[in-house]
């Protein structure tokens, strides 16, 4: 019991991520470039064309709903490409342990076969070996005397019935 709670205290101690300093500064230069971006975009709204200021206030409507991403190092990359290799690899090892049941099974069958036959070709030897199975004395028949049947005529009577 345990060691299960050590495994599974150091599995989420591997798992959770913790803002660093380097987090910190990615996020403050993220602020100052979202800051003079929308700068760019209010002095584009303030002069230009009308198409470059409907555009320029639509970018600041809808840019501004970006989200924070954490930057991404080598660890996170090798965990994606992972998460695309798994199914792959587990689909072949699901592939090649079908196969090999499929082989096991095939030659069980074969092995259960011989030995139906080996089992019937040991009981076909031992019926007809003479150790297991004594042949009686020939036994010699002497034909009766023929009977002869005459062959006999019955008259049935024939009863007419009355009128």
């Amino acid at each position: 019991m345990r060691h299960l709670i050590f495994i599974v205290l150091a599995a989420l101690s591997l798992l959770t991520g913790c803002a660093s300093a380097d987090y910190q500064a990615y996020a403050a230069a993220h602020e100052a470039a979202q800051v003079t971006r929308n700068r760019a975009l209010l002095e584009i709204a303030k002069s230009g064309s009308e198409t470059s200021k409907v555009a320029a206030v639509m970018s600041l409507q809808f840019g501004s709903q970006q989200g924070l991403q954490a930057p991404r190092d080598a660890w996170d990359r090798a965990l994606q490409a992972l998460g695309i290799l798994t199914p792959a690899i587990v689909q072949t090892y699901g592939i090649r342990q079908q196969t090999h049941l499929g082989v096991v099974q095939s030659n069980n069958a074969l092995a259960t076969r011989r030995d139906d036959n080996a089992t019937a070709l040991g009981f076909g030897s031992l019926i007809n070996s003479p150790v297991v199975v004594t042949q009686p004395a020939p036994v010699i028949v002497n034909a009766p005397e023929p009977v002869i049947v005459s062959p006999e005529v019955i008259q049935v009577p024939v009863i007419q019935p009355a009128p």
